[in-house]
């Protein structure tokens, strides 16, 4: 109930008794320092990549996606496995 009501208290941007939120602290230099550089981490390093290096990393990268550990290996069923063969009915006389 608390998170949907800090939910709608984010969306109409006061509380729900009228009052205005409280300000939020701004970020620390520091932070707003390492979010720049972030932003230009990626594009600098990409730039920097021969060719070779890149499809070496996405090669990795996709075969770390691709590979199942135990936890994703697919489950074996626990139903009883259809014959192979079908059975008939046998009548007695």
């Amino acid at each position: 109930m608390q998170i949907a009501r800090e939910v709608v208290e984010q969306a109409i941007g006061e509380r729900m008794d009228g009052s205005p939120l409280p300000e939020k602290k701004p970020a620390s230099p520091k932070a707003i320092a390492g979010r720049i550089g972030g932003n230009k981490g990626g594009k600098a390093r990409a730039a920097a990549l021969t060719a070779e290096e890149r499809v070496r990393i996405a090669r990795k990268a996709a075969m770390s996606r691709w590979k199942q550990t135990k936890k994703s290996a697919p489950r074996k069923s626990s139903r009883p496995q259809a014959p192979s063969e079908p059975q008939t009915a046998q009548l007695r006389d």
